[in-house]
Order: C-alpha cells, then sequence, then structure tokens
C-alpha cells in the first residue's frame, strides 16, 4: 500500500473498462508498467494497447507478466529488494526467474 499511495501517487489508473488497477509511468518514449491488480484475469496485450502512446517504442515490465503473446527480452536485475516465499514443498512449481511487483514488499 505504501508504494501506491506515496511512491506511484501520481501514476495509479484505474481501467473501468478491464476492472484493473494499473500503475505505470511514461518516460522518455517507455513505457513503465509496475503492475497491474485485478481480481479476474486480464487481457494484457489489449491493457497496453489501451495505455500506451504512438511515441512509445517500448515497454518494460517492472515484474514478470503471465503472457505468451509477445517477445521478451530478458536483463539481470541487482537489487536490495527481496521476496520471501514459504517453501511449498514442491506441490506448486514456482518459476527459476522472475521478477515480483514492488507493490508486494511490505
Amino acid at each position: 500500500m505504501f508504494y501506491c499511495l506515496d511512491v506511484f501517487s501520481e501514476d495509479i489508473y484505474f481501467l473501468e473498462d478491464e476492472n484493473a488497477i494499473v500503475l505505470f509511468k511514461i518516460e522518455a518514449g517507455c513505457l513503465h508498467v509496475f503492475d497491474i491488480i485485478s481480481q479476474e484475469e486480464i487481457d494484457l496485450a489489449r491493457i497496453i494497447n489501451k495505455i500506451a502512446r504512438p511515441e512509445n517504442n517500448k515497454v518494460v515490465f517492472h515484474f514478470t507478466p503471465e503472457y505468451d503473446g509477445v517477445y521478451m527480452s530478458k536483463e539481470s536485475l541487482h537489487s536490495s529488494n527481496m521476496l520471501f516465499v514459504r517453501w511449498n514443498h514442491g506441490e506448486i512449481p514456482f518459476p527459476e526467474h522472475f521478477k515480483h511487483p514492488i507493490t508486494s514488499l511490505a
């Protein structure tokens, strides 16, 4: 909640027709998407098409989206932010590489 209210207070949008909250900002032709929050399954491509501007030539997800329909390049991230996960004894598969949204931090 801290990030929504203090860090992204000018960059949080509700897309009513998608029933989703999207945290994003546009800088120098790049669309930075920090989180998409919804109680329903989302259509990532449709949301990106709604928030992107014609001058955007790159989209950077600051989390790992669950979407197979776009080409994604991977870059190493070195950060002090950690996500603690309780071990599930292999019952639920956990991806080898992923980035959690900054809004998941306490």
